[in-house]
């Protein structure tokens, strides 16, 4: 121009420029061009407008070409003369607009660059460059659009012309540096085949969102938002800077980790996923400095290792492959929801923190291993663990006393390493079966009604066991010989053996009514049944040994003259109440062992024979009935003159 942005330029026709237009203060105001274009000159520059109606070719010298202006529109099609030669930048304070495609024909533009503070839109559908792209400038898509080169940068927005109809693929690598959708011009999808950084705080897509490659996050502010249906990593996610990141995914259809998230040393500050669809963790590791919280279902695609300081599952989580996938969690865990079922089975739940279980249900082919403290809260107020070896490392409470319910079903070793109902959070109850053994090593199990236990007991410590009844339907025994002891407070129904094989209990108490229905009970020490006591064995007969035995109320058989008992001690066995009344006769009494025996309780009646190999003391005028009664030792008085015996039956006295 002879006067810097005065003079214009219009050409009606084709055009091919091989020089410099503008420049040296002499800018035009615009150029137009209604045909084609042939820019082969290393510059334009104008004031304001640049419109090239046909289709446009660059083929400067130096292969490289500016144009700068304010509003620069390529009304067709936008190509390198030589494939893969010419690189383009574009400095536009207006609206640049590429309404045809760039690069296409197996013309490709070595590189493009938008920027100048406009914006641009991009109609043409494509652009492809043989290295890298980046815009400056906020874009807006006209229509789905695939972007082809080595590297594609987004220092500004992106967003669709109409809300949810324009999609972006990236064949190559991706940088977002600013929003993606957003004010109601969300994209359909969004597909990136190489990596991406995710450097703004907002992607949002209508549809599908997919990061092939490795995927980093880097907001200005920490925290980023992607909100899709079908959000997928095809490969690791992490932050760029150690611990800095927080991510929420908001997907309402399946959330898709392929890879390891917040691996190599590069955590994410925290993740949530939430949006109402599912969640598959694919990439064996979830890894945060933070908090995790997954709202949506999960299904684990490999066994996974999530680290964070507390992970919360609002939903279900389930294997991919019934039994095959397990889930350890580094820290403190939440499940509010059922862990396995539907044939997909976890392989194992391990926990290092505490544990807060308010789901139903959580179901392993394997073990569970609770770490920290337990906490049950489900919404029914009932919840069933089942598995092969189940341990609790710490105390097991219900998060409000005497509220939850507890079953587990383990055919391995079930483990309370520690106290169970403790510190007033009592379960409602407690049920232990599945064929496995239980050990019991917190030295108390506290319920507000019952305990039945199924499999067989090992104690660690001496045990307190407090409920309204306790069960024990297969065997008790120490794990040292005469070293662990056992108090009920409550009753008590023994189906099983107490004792033997060298790991008899040192005691074993009962403050409520006591079921002998076990076949033998041996302590080291004291045996006290408190309340009313029945034998009823399957083979009709019990033996009790042990150092001290005392019955502290009526003792019965179940049913009338069927049950023999022999009870072995080398202290004193004594009887406060009744033996054998209210026709409930025991079969036979024998009584031995080098210790004593205190008969209190008036009445000892049997439907066959009793026997006293020990020293008898009488606490009270006694009625002994039975076919024949032997006394093998002396038989004395409490008190002079005062206690007398009468035998209904056959008398042998001995000492």
């Amino acid at each position: 121009a002879t006067t810097q942005g005065v003079e214009a330029l219009a050409v009606t026709g084709n055009a091919v420029f091989a020089g410099t237009i503008g420049a040296g203060a002499k800018d035009l105001e615009y150029l137009t061009v209604s045909g084609t274009t042939a820019l082969n000159g290393t510059t334009v520059n104008t004031t304001g407008v640049q419109t090239y109606t046909g289709a446009t070719t660059i083929d400067a010298v130096g292969n490289a070409n500016t144009l700068t202006g304010t509003g620069i529109t390529f009304g067709s099609t936008l190509r390198s003369t030589t494939d893969a030669e010419d690189a383009l930048t574009v400095a536009d304070d207006g609206v640049t607009t590429f309404n045809g495609a760039v690069g296409d024909n197996a013309q490709r533009l070595l590189s493009l660059t938008v920027n100048g503070g406009g914006a641009t839109n991009i109609d043409g559908g494509a652009v492809t460059t043989s290295t890298t792209q980046q815009y400056d400038n906020a874009v807006e898509l006209g229509a789905d659009t695939t972007m082809t080169g080595s590297a594609v940068t987004f220092n500004n927005t992106i967003k669709a012309t109409t809300q949810g109809v324009e999609g972006l693929a990236i064949t190559g690598s991706a940088v977002f540096g600013a929003e993606i959708g957003n004010d109601s011009k969300d994209l359909e999808y969004l597909t990136v085949s190489g990596t991406s950084a995710i450097n703004g705080s907002v992607v949002t897509t209508t549809g599908v969102q997919t990061y092939t490659g490795a995927t980093t996050v880097d907001a200005a502010g920490n925290a980023t938002t992607l909100t899709g249906t079908g959000v997928t990593f095809g490969s690791t996610l992490r932050s760029t800077t150690d611990a800095e990141d927080a991510l929420t995914v908001v997907d309402d259809g399946a959330t898709t980790f392929t890879g390891a998230v917040g691996d190599n040393a590069k955590r994410l500050l925290s993740l949530t996923v939430n949006g109402g669809g599912t969640t598959n963790i694919d990439g064996g590791a979830v890894t945060t400095s933070t908090t995790q919280q997954y709202d949506n279902a999960i299904e684990l695609g490999a066994d996974t290792a999530i680290t964070g300081s507390a992970v919360t599952f609002n939903s279900t989580i389930k294997a991919t492959t019934q039994g095959v996938e397990g889930l350890a969690i580094t820290g403190n865990a939440v499940l509010e929801a059922a862990v396995g079922s539907d044939n997909k089975d976890l392989e194992y739940l391990t926990v290092s923190g505490t544990t807060a279980i308010n789901g139903a249900a959580v179901t392993t082919t394997g073990v569970q291993t609770y770490t920290g403290a337990a906490t049950i809260d489900a919404t029914g107020n009932a919840t069933t663990l089942t598995g092969t070896g189940i341990t609790f490392g710490s105390t097991l409470r219900s998060t409000t006393d005497a509220e939850e319910a507890l079953t587990i079903a383990d055919d391995g070793a079930t483990t309370f390493t520690g106290a169970v109902g403790d510190n007033a959070k009592r379960l409602l109850s407690l049920t232990v079966n599945g064929g496995g053994t239980t050990h019991i090593d917190g030295a108390a199990v506290t319920t507000s009604t019952t305990q039945q236990y199924d499999n067989a007991i090992e104690l660690g410590a001496d045990t307190i066991l407090m409920a309204t009844t306790v069960t024990a339907n297969e065997t008790i025994a120490a794990t040292t010989q005469g070293v662990e002891g056992l108090a009920i407070t409550g009753n008590a129904v023994f189906a099983g053996t107490i004792g033997a094989g060298a790991k008899d209990l040192e005691y074993l108490t009962v403050s409520g009514t006591t079921a002998l229905n076990g076949a033998a009970v041996t302590t080291t020490g004291v045996q006290t049944y408190t309340g009313a006591t029945t034998v009823d064995a399957a083979g009709n007969a019990t033996t009790l040994i042990g150092t001290g035995i005392t019955f502290g109320s009526t003792l019965r058989s179940t049913t009338d003259a069927e049950d023999a008992l022999t009870v072995a001690d080398d202290g004193v066995t004594t009887f406060t109440g009744a033996v054998g009344d209210n026709a409930q006769r025991l079969l036979s009494l024998t009584v031995n062992g080098g210790g004593a025996t205190n008969i209190d309780g008036g009445a000892v009646t049997t439907s066959t024979t009793q026997q006293y190999d020990n020293a008898v003391e009488l606490g009270a005028d006694t009625t002994m009935t039975g076919s024949a009664v032997t006394f093998n030792s002396t038989i004395a008085a409490t008190t002079q003159g005062v206690e007398a015996l009468a035998v209904t039956g056959n008398a042998v006295f001995a000492g």
